[in-house]
C-alpha cells in the first residue's frame, strides 16, 4: 500500500505541473506586427519592433494589408498588434468603417491591446483619434521631443508598468510625444517630460483593454534608454505579470546617438533573420487560428495522467472497502465467540441423577399398586413423595427420601 501511495502522489505532482504548463501556453500573448513595405520601414523600425515583441509573445507579421481585413477576423486569434514607425503612409487610410468599429470592438470587449509608436506625420495619432474619438495633439516640426528625458509618473500604478524599474526615459532623437493637455482624461500618462507638456508612453483602457502609445520610433538596433523594455511591457499589458527580457545597457546609459545614414545603412542582424522564421499572415479568414501542436501534445499528456490517475485511486478505494470488509467480519466472528463463552459461563449447572439403593430396587416393582398379602410400599424422590395407596386391610410401610 505504501507504493501506491507514493505511486499516486506522484502522479497528481505530474498532473500539477502538466496544469501549470497548459496555463502557461493558454495565457502567452500572441501578437501581429504590421510589416507591410507600403507602410512600415521594415528593415529598420519594424524589424527592430518585430525582434523585440518575439522575446516576450509568440509573434506573426501580416506583410500586406488590405481594406477590411480586420473586419474579416483578421486579429481574432492575438491577443496583441503591435503598429511599428507607420513612416511611408497613414494605416488609418487603409481602415473602412467597419474596420474600426471592429478594431475598437477587439479592444474594449476582450483583453487586447494595440501598440502604436510615434512617427514624424502624426499617423499612430491619426489611428487613436479616429477609431476612438480621441483629440491628441502631436508637436509642430521637426516633431521630436524638445525634452532631454521622460520621468515615470504615478499613473503607472495598476498597470503593467508599475513594477518596471526604469524611473527614466533617454530622449534618442526619434521620439514624437503628444501633448499632455491633449491627452484624455481616463488615459494615463506613464512617462511624460519634467515640465509635463509632452506624454511619452501613455496608456488608453478602453472596456476590458487598451492601447498603448510609445513616442519612439525604434529607428536603432541597440536598446538605448530602457525603450526596449516599454515595448515589452506594452505587448504584455494584459498579462497579470510581465517578463522583461534584458536586451540592452545597463543603468547608467550611455549618451545616446542620433539618426544618421551610417545607422541606417547597418548590415543586417538577426532581427531581419526574426523577420523570415515569423509566420506571415496574408489574407486571414474570420475566425481563424494558428494550430500550435504543444498545446495538444500536452492536453493528451494530461488526459493519460488523469486516466492514470482515475484508475489508481479507484483500484485504491476498492483494495480499501474490500480490507474493511474482511476487517468487519473477523469483528462479528470474534463478537459471536465472546458472546458464547459469556452465555456459557452464567449458565447455571444441571442436578445430579439420584441412584436408588439396592434395597429399593429389589422391592421395586413395575405396577405402583401393593401386591395382596404384601407390605405396600412408599418411594419418596428428593423432588416429589409418589404414595401408592394401601389395600384394605394390608399395613403401609413408608420408606424415608434417599438423599
Amino acid at each position: 500500500m505504501g507504493a501506491l501511495s507514493r505511486w499516486v502522489m506522484g502522479v497528481i505532482w505530474l498532473m500539477a505541473w502538466a496544469s501549470q504548463i497548459m496555463a502557461i501556453e493558454a495565457t502567452a500573448i500572441a501578437t501581429l506586427v504590421l510589416l507591410d513595405p507600403t507602410i512600415v520601414d521594415v528593415s529598420i523600425e519594424g524589424a527592430r519592433t518585430l525582434a523585440i515583441a518575439s522575446l516576450s509573445s509568440n509573434v506573426s507579421v501580416v506583410s500586406a494589408y488590405a481594406p477590411s481585413q480586420i473586419d474579416q477576423g483578421l486579429l481574432d486569434p492575438y491577443n496583441c498588434f503591435v503598429l511599428p514607425e507607420l513612416e511611408f503612409a497613414s494605416f488609418d487610410a487603409r481602415l473602412t468603417p467597419q474596420d474600426r468599429s471592429r478594431l475598437r470592438d477587439w479592444i474594449t470587449d476582450n483583453n487586447h491591446t494595440l501598440v502604436l509608436h510615434g512617427d514624424f506625420n502624426g499617423n499612430a495619432v491619426s489611428v487613436l483619434n479616429n477609431v476612438f474619438s480621441y483629440n491628441l495633439n502631436i508637436l509642430p516640426p521637426p516633431r521630436t521631443s524638445r525634452a532631454p528625458f521622460a520621468d515615470k509618473t504615478g499613473s503607472a500604478v495598476n498597470t503593467g508598468f508599475e513594477n518596471l524599474g526604469i524611473p527614466q526615459l533617454l530622449n534618442i532623437d526619434a521620439v514624437y510625444p503628444v501633448y499632455t493637455i491633449s491627452v484624455p482624461a481616463t488615459a494615463k500618462v506613464i512617462y511624460q517630460s519634467p515640465d509635463k507638456l509632452e506624454a511619452w508612453v501613455v496608456e488608453f483602457p478602453e472596456g476590458l483593454g487598451r492601447s498603448v502609445f510609445i513616442a519612439y520610433d525604434f529607428f536603432l538596433r541597440d536598446d538605448f534608454g530602457g525603450w526596449d523594455s516599454i515595448l515589452q511591457t506594452a505587448v504584455q499589458a494584459g498579462r497579470a505579470s510581465v517578463s522583461i527580457v534584458s536586451t540592452g545597457f545597463p543603468t547608467p546609459f550611455p549618451s545616446p546617438p542620433t539618426r544618421s545614414p551610417s545607422m541606417l545603412s547597418r548590415s543586417p542582424s538577426s532581427q531581419d533573420e526574426a523577420i523570415s522564421r515569423s509566420p506571415t499572415v496574408a489574407a486571414p479568414q474570420a475566425n481563424s487560428r494558428q494550430q500550435d501542436g504543444g498545446p495538444v501534445v500536452l492536453l493528451i499528456v494530461f488526459m493519460v495522467l488523469v486516466g492514470s490517475s482515475v484508475m489508481a485511486v479507484l483500484w485504491l478505494i476498492s483494495v480499501k472497502c474490500l480490507s474493511y470488509q474482511r476487517q468487519r467480519a473477523a469483528m462479528r466472528d470474534q463478537q459471536a465467540v465472546r458472546a458464547e463463552m459469556e452465555m456459557e459461563r452464567h449458565r447455571p449447572a444441571e442436578a445430579s441423577p439420584i441412584e436408588p439403593t439396592q434395597s429399593c430396587r429389589e422391592s421395586q416393582v413395575p405396577s405402583r399398586t401393593a401386591v395382596s398379602g404384601s407390605p405396600a410400599i412408599v418411594f419418596a424422590t428428593p423432588a416429589t413423595d409418589v404414595e401408592v395407596k394401601a389395600v384394605e386391610g394390608i399395613p403401609t410401610l413408608a420408606l424415608p427420601a434417599n438423599d
